[in-house]
């Protein structure tokens, strides 16, 4: 009768085998880890992005202070624009460029109309394109058929160096020339994160009506959790969250935001309350 060889054991080395329960378990108490896990690293990233916006806004801000510094504290320019209609021989915009989703529309991912002082009046004081797009914008074009990121998520406020009439000679400034004349600098905001869908040319739009005569004319953006950034005359930058639903529409990616009539609009109270409405 042949003898069986001994299976050979090898000092310190584990055999037993995890059961199919066992590792039903492992992957159990993943997958809860996970759950707890996911939501906080949202969070996490949705918060180290709003940081990122205040401190871009506290830039571009610190540009628009410099640039009137610079300039016998007048207001960096922020003329009327038309469509596709860039200008590098009048100096009346603090940036240039329509944003839109349209393919090959060059304005998208151009940062010359940003930073190029021949264009845009900040680009010297800026001189880093990431200060205009918010961290939290995911808007895109398509150029030459490859998917790029759309370069600005900042307005300006019209009501804020408003210059009128910027293709013709008789130009004119509407408002304020300078901080100083400003009412109350800390409750003039000037940059603003827009709604990707309402984002247009360089200027946040608002009329002054309020109650039933209330009006959305330009969206700010709800990326921050609801929210938008927002920079003051004085250079302070602060984070507010709208509380109207209507504020808030969703991104579609396409250009469907416009004029509409909003009564009642807590949130246009509010902005209306941080503008100064100079007349023309």
């Amino acid at each position: 009768m042949k003898r069986r060889r001994p299976t050979q054991v090898i000092p310190g080395r584990n055999h037993t085998a995890f059961s199919l329960v066992e590792l039903l378990v492992v992957v159990a108490v993943i997958a809860i880890l996970a759950g707890l896990l996911l939501p906080a690293l949202t969070t996490a990233k949705a918060t180290a992005q709003a940081a990122r916006c205040l401190n871009n806004h506290k830039q571009l801000q610190l540009a628009w202070l410099l640039y009137a510094g610079d300039h016998d504290d007048q207001l960096p320019p922020n003329g009327d624009m038309l469509p596709g209609l860039a200008r590098n021989d009048r100096p009346f915009w603090w940036a240039q460029g329509v944003m839109n989703y349209r393919d090959d529309h060059p304005d998208n991912t151009n940062t010359s109309l940003l930073l190029d002082e021949r264009w845009a009046q900040l680009g010297n004081y800026t001189k880093d394109a990431g200060l205009y797009r918010c961290p939290s914008d995911r808007s895109v074009s398509r150029v030459g058929g490859q998917i790029r990121p759309r370069v600005r998520s900042v307005s300006m406020n019209i009501h804020v160096g408003r210059i009128v009439d910027c293709f013709v000679i008789t130009a004119r400034r509407v408002g304020p020339d300078k901080v100083a004349q400003i009412p109350n600098p800390a409750m003039q905001f000037v940059f603003v994160d827009e709604h990707p869908d309402s984002i247009g040319g360089t200027a946040f739009w608002i009329v002054p009506g309020e109650g039933r005569e209330s009006k959305l004319l330009s969206y700010p953006s709800a990326l921050h959790r609801g929210g938008a950034v927002l920079s003051f005359a004085d250079g302070h930058v602060e984070a507010h969250r709208w509380l109207d639903s209507r504020t808030r529409p969703p991104v579609k990616g396409q250009n469907w935001l416009g004029e509409t009539d909003s009564p009642e609009n807590s949130d246009v109270r509010w902005l209306h309350q941080r503008t100064f409405f100079p007349e023309e």
